[in-house]
């Protein structure tokens, strides 16, 4: 015999205490996803209908319009912290580096969303709205 067959199987007292409340938290869980009848927010327009690609194509376009607009806000928004950084920190800091390299990235999925909105106002059959910041 070896020595665990000698010794009876103990738990520590804690997980004997843990048991019930994971039952309980378990039980809960499954009362709260039973009870939910669907999404949260919904996943598209609930309008049945309307079934129109060329509108479905401009509300997402127009979307995208909306996020490269807030893309560019905090391009804006990073060059100007990196020009503050630099007069308080030096132009080497890694705060200036880190808030240029931000710039880039939110003027970058910029246009990037653009590039998805014309994509969707060409599959609509319209024209792209032109940029109103641009010469």
């Amino acid at each position: 015999m070896t020595v665990q067959e000698h010794m009876p199987h103990q738990q520590p007292a804690g997980v004997n205490a843990m048991r019930p409340m994971t039952v309980l938290v378990f039980m809960a869980c499954l009362a709260l996803a039973a009870c939910h009848r669907g999404p949260i927010l919904p996943l598209a327009s609930l309008d049945s209908a309307s079934r129109d690609p060329t509108q479905d194509h401009v509300k997402m376009a127009s979307l995208y319009v909306r996020q490269a607009m807030r893309s560019r806000e905090l391009a804006e928004e990073q060059a100007n912290r990196a020009f503050v950084y630099e007069r308080v920190f030096g132009a080497e800091s890694d705060w200036v580096s880190s808030a240029r390299l931000l710039a880039q990235y939110y003027e970058t999925s910029a246009r990037e969303q653009e590039r998805q909105a014309n994509w969707h106002y060409e599959m609509a059959g319209q024209r792209a709205e032109p940029r109103r910041d641009r010469p």
